[in-house]
């Protein structure tokens, strides 16, 4: 089994993909505190581009290895997790998202009616990738999907390329160094 090792500054993960630089970017001190800020704000109207992280998973481990198959397999520790987001969020205006490195256990549902957004990043959460593909099948919008750290299949990435021809998908091994690399 051949391994790679890479440790990451991953707070600059979401930069390599055209987000704008007005940004708003909140760094939250623990998963709780950043559960409140989404029951307190469900109604984000105004928001156009928003990245939301946990101070503790700012650097993190990554380790991608081959299983021996042809397919990658990526294992990364966090030091928080947060379970789920409220489906009750509302974004009307959001284009760009970043959710990753939250350890989110479940895909978040309110996705999916976000009708403008563009640009998506759930990168390095622990929810099943494959399980949540027909949801984001559903996301007919998006130009922009980043999913590195996913144990993901060819034809759950080929299945989405089919149903949104023009979807840019971020998700293999290759193309994480290559993010890296532009630091």
């Amino acid at each position: 089994m051949v391994v790679s090792f890479l440790l990451t500054a991953t707070i600059s993960l979401m930069s390599d993909y055209n987000y704008q630089d007005n940004c708003k970017e909140y760094i939250f001190s623990d998963s709780k505190e950043l559960g409140r800020f989404f029951e307190t704000y469900k109604d984000l109207a105004e928001i156009r581009c928003l990245r939301v992280c946990l101070k503790k998973n700012m650097k993190t481990w990554v380790f991608y290895s081959d299983n021996g198959l042809g397919q990658q397999e990526c294992y990364f520790e966090l030091q928080d997790n947060i379970k789920f987001l409220p489906n009750e969020v509302s974004m009307p205006s959001i284009e760009q998202l970043d959710l990753s490195l939250l350890g989110l256990k479940k895909f978040p549902d309110f996705l999916v009616s976000q009708k403008n957004l563009r640009n998506l990043n759930l990168s390095f959460n622990r929810f099943d990738i494959n399980a949540a593909l027909e949801k984001l099948m559903e996301m007919k919008q998006l130009q922009v999907l980043t999913i590195f750290g996913y144990n993901i299949h060819n034809e759950a990435i080929d299945k989405l390329q089919q149903s949104n021809p023009r979807l840019h998908i971020f998700f293999s091994k290759e193309q994480y160094r290559a993010s890296l690399n532009k630091e």
